[in-house]
């Protein structure tokens, strides 16, 4: 778990539940990213680390993802649907990627969970450790509990 919140960049975000009857219907976000005192740029490092739920108990680090720069264009390139409800529609990868400080607050958007450069996963339910931060410091961590089910056409 991540300590405290006493990083620069705190996330406090909640998605309406998805309805398996309606699998094309998005999903509605509401809450608040707030940055304090520091800019994200492409200095920055993202680090996930995924747990995979199996017979009832929890597959720490089933997958560990590290990107050791260019945290905001990744941002960008990988998660565009969240990226463009929080910080503008500007998906430029030339345009210098900058992240600054401020609130951003989001009520009831639509979002699309779509992660067009992601790799394949496998089906299931995941628990995801995000942490983000320049050189030794960190600057956000979060945690993200999802079910990943098949694409219906």
């Amino acid at each position: 778990m991540c300590e405290p919140p006493k990083y620069p960049w705190l996330v406090n975000l909640r998605a309406s539940h998805f309805n398996p009857y309606k699998p094309k219907e998005l999903q509605l976000l509401t809450g608040n990213v707030t940055g304090v005192n520091v800019t994200v740029d492409d200095g920055f490092w993202i680090k996930l680390m995924l747990a995979l739920r199996s017979n009832n108990q929890w597959k720490d680090n089933y997958l560990v993802f590290t990107l050791n720069d260019k945290a905001c264009t990744n941002f960008k390139v990988h998660m565009p649907g969240l990226y463009k409800i929080l910080f503008g529609p500007n998906l430029n990868l030339k345009e210098e990627c900058l992240l600054k400080p401020g609130t951003y607050n989001v009520n009831n958007t639509p979002i699309d969970w779509t992660f067009p450069k992601f790799p394949v996963m496998p089906y299931g339910r995941f628990k995801v450790k995000l942490t983000m931060g320049k050189a030794e410091q960190l600057a956000t961590c979060l945690f993200i509990e999802l079910r990943h089910m098949p694409k219906l056409e």
